[in-house]
């Protein structure tokens, strides 16, 4: 074999080697891409059942949601008509109040009316009895024995009890009417509270209750007031304070100012008032059940006039009490502002 053949034939072991580590390096890529294949494969498959699973899990969860909503829109729908009957029944029971109370109005009205005429043909019948029994009393018709007098000190008290129903009828009618005629001008108060006093001072002592009256320790502003209806107003509060309350207790008249207002407090240490039955105390003929059974005698007109004249002359009136303790009313008068 010359040189060349030999060149030629190590040439093509060189190429059949190189061949075969080529191929064997190719295989060795092609498999370790193939792996890496497989694994991404086998990772997306993993994801996709994943993937899967989650879906299938979301698919029964709003099927679920689905048969909720559907559920509910079923009930809104019910609940809705519910309220559409609630709301007819709701404007045909408005009517029907309004309707009841358009007939209390007029009962009402009517109401009023009786007693505003029944008082007034019962005030001069009355004033003639009383005025007989005085006579009676002062022996003008002559002498009277010592139980003669007794019924007619009796009768005469009873008169005098009856005329004062009569007139806080027709100050409650008057004033329903708009027809109570305040008229206002500036002046003390002082002397409306200690004429008040003064009338009150000796059916206190002879009812054995400690009656005082606190002045105030400084001179008191003018207010414009009508002294006659505050007098009614302070003259109830006094009454029913001495009225209820039991022999050897006290009701004390306090005065005084504060800020821009005068103060006047009622106190007494009488019966009081059950709690559950405060929120009446201001309303028309309203007694309270221990007040029925200490003095079977009273209108339940004192309290409602006296807020209602206290109020239209600007001002508060409010109370404390204590059912067998006591109570306190206390009314308040605006000071008129300085121009």
């Amino acid at each position: 074999m010359d040189i060349f053949g030999a060149q030629v034939l190590v040439l093509g072991w060189l190429l059949l080697i190189g061949g075969g580590v080529l191929l064997v390096v190719s295989a060795t890529l092609v498999y370790r891409r193939s792996k890496q294949i497989a694994e991404q494969t086998k990772r997306i498959n993993a994801r996709l059942q994943e993937l899967l699973r989650e879906s299938h899990e979301s698919g029964k969860i709003l099927v679920r949601k689905d048969r909720e909503l559907t559920l509910a829109n079923q009930t809104l729908v019910e609940r809705t008509h519910d309220l559409e009957e609630a709301g007819k029944l709701l404007v045909r029971r408005d009517l029907e109040l309004t309707q009841s109370n358009e007939r209390l109005r007029d009962l009402d009205a009517i109401k009023s009316q009786f007693v505003s005429v029944a008082a007034h043909q019962l005030r001069t019948p009355l004033a003639g009895i009383k005025w007989t029994l005085y006579a009676l009393l002062e022996e003008r018709t002559g002498k009277l024995n010592a139980e003669q007098k007794t019924f007619a000190g009796d009768a005469y008290k009873a008169t005098l009890r009856l005329i004062e129903l009569v007139n806080d009828l027709l100050d409650a009618s008057r004033l329903e009417e708009g027809r109570f005629g305040f008229k206002t001008q500036k002046q003390d108060f002082l002397p409306v509270v200690q004429s008040t006093y003064e009338k009150f001072e000796k059916s206190a002592k002879e009812k054995g209750v400690t009656f005082s009256f606190v002045a105030p320790k400084e001179p008191l502003p003018t207010l414009t007031i009508d002294k006659e209806k505050i007098t009614i107003a302070l003259e109830n509060m006094v009454d029913n304070a001495l009225k209820y309350t039991p022999p050897g207790g006290r009701v004390t008249i306090r005065l005084f100012k504060e800020k821009n207002q005068v103060i006047c407090d009622v106190a007494d240490t009488g019966i009081g008032m059950p709690k559950d039955q405060t929120s009446k105390i201001f309303t028309k003929f309203f007694r309270a059940e221990n007040a029925q059974l200490s003095q079977t005698s009273g209108t339940g007109l004192g309290l409602y006039l006296a807020k209602n004249i206290i109020e239209h002359h600007g001002g508060a009136i409010f109370f404390t009490t204590k059912e067998n303790q006591g109570s306190t009313f206390t009314f308040t008068l605006p000071i008129p502002v300085k121009t």
